[in-house]
């Protein structure tokens, strides 16, 4: 292959990266920082291929596909520029999502902040409506779902109470205190092996949980099995002899 073959199959695969990128626009759409990127690239793909152009292809070449090498090799500099300018506009695009990110995370601690605000002061309802707004703006994170369960399980909705425990548990598996909430949803539904299957797991993950003793407990006792359910107060009351006088549980 020729010398001047190669730099043809090299000014195609250009042209192909900057279709691509023009395709990017044309996805994106309305989504201003994505096209802003897809703009970048643009420039950056052209501005890399006429500067390779410029140093490497021979005049014959230039005057035959171009028209005339001095003209080509001028015009040429611009793809200086449009590296520049194109990595100016990925730069901007990478400064503008880290800024939305900085936002969209203050705005979730803000929504959640006011949630557990409203359930200290009892506010259920208010508390669910600021979990939910936390969850609209992160909904990969496990704690509202967590926190807006709690507040289903106040509110006496057991069932959205369970599907927020059921998800904040699928995104996090090792929190105690969130498999016993739903431990005592399972136990007021009356879902005993579920409940206790729940229990069991928040045990294994915290050994000193006193409270998940006294939850398992309640679940053996309705279950008719009175010697687990005796060991289990038991274990309770050593890990926390205030436990000694409850009659029921309550939620941590």
């Amino acid at each position: 292959m020729s010398r001047n073959q190669r730099l043809a199959i090299l000014a195609v695969i250009v042209m192909g990266a900057m279709a691509l990128a023009g395709f990017l626009i044309w996805w994106a759409g309305g989504h201003r920082s994505t096209s802003q990127l897809a703009a970048g690239l643009v420039l950056v793909a052209a501005g890399i291929g006429l500067t390779i152009l410029h140093f490497t292809a021979s005049e014959a070449f230039l005057q035959r596909h171009f028209g005339g090498a001095a003209s080509f090799r001028r015009e040429s500099r611009r793809g200086w520029i449009g590296i520049l300018l194109g990595g100016a506009l990925i730069g901007l695009y990478f400064i503008d999502r880290e800024a939305d990110a900085t936002i969209k995370d203050s705005q979730y601690r803000a929504a959640l902040d006011r949630g557990r605000i409203d359930s200290t002061a009892g506010d259920w309802t208010a508390a669910a409506d600021a979990f939910t707004k936390a969850i609209q703006l992160d909904s990969n994170n496990p704690r509202a779902y967590a926190e807006r369960g709690l507040a289903y399980i106040r509110l006496g909705d057991l069932d959205r109470a369970l599907a927020d425990l059921n998800e904040a548990i699928r995104l996090d598996p090792t929190h105690a205190r969130v498999i016993y909430n739903r431990g005592i949803v399972r136990i007021r539904k009356g879902e005993w092996d579920l409940a206790i299957a729940d229990l069991s797991e928040a045990i294994r993950l915290d050994p000193q949980y006193a409270r998940a003793y006294l939850a398992r407990s309640r679940a053996y006792r309705a279950q008719g099995d009175d010697a687990k359910a005796n060991e289990d107060r038991q274990r309770a009351i050593e890990l926390d002899p205030a436990l000694d006088k409850a009659k029921d549980v309550n939620l941590v």
